[in-house]
């Protein structure tokens, strides 16, 4: 699993990932006042959709820019599960095709 987090298609992921999360945090230190584990762990969590709703944002503008955080966030968490897939499904191809050349 290690090797998968760390695999060469993911290493731009990771950064932009790291990139979305420092803004966003950032922009809910300043736009909402949070402080910074409340403002990260809301980051977090939106970008997770999992919306427990212990946080949410106050005022209009931070609900704009959370809405339009939203949109971009969560189609990038799509496309990095995509990508893990796609590896993990490359990884078991190659083992599979191991085990038909030692088999023939």
């Amino acid at each position: 699993m290690y090797k998968i987090l760390w695999h060469v298609k993911l290493r731009p992921l990771f950064i932009v990932a790291l990139f979305i999360i420092l803004f966003g945090t950032a922009l809910f230190v300043v736009l909402e006042g949070w402080n910074i584990i409340d403002a990260f762990y809301f980051t977090v969590a939106t970008m997770m959709t999992v919306g427990y709703g212990d946080l949410v944002p106050t005022g209009n503008l931070t609900k704009i820019i959370g809405i339009f955080y939203m949109l971009v966030i969560i189609p990038f968490m799509l496309i990095f599960m995509g990508v893990v897939a796609d590896i993990v499904n490359e990884k078991n191809h190659r083992s599979i095709s191991r085990i038909k050349r030692k088999k023939h």
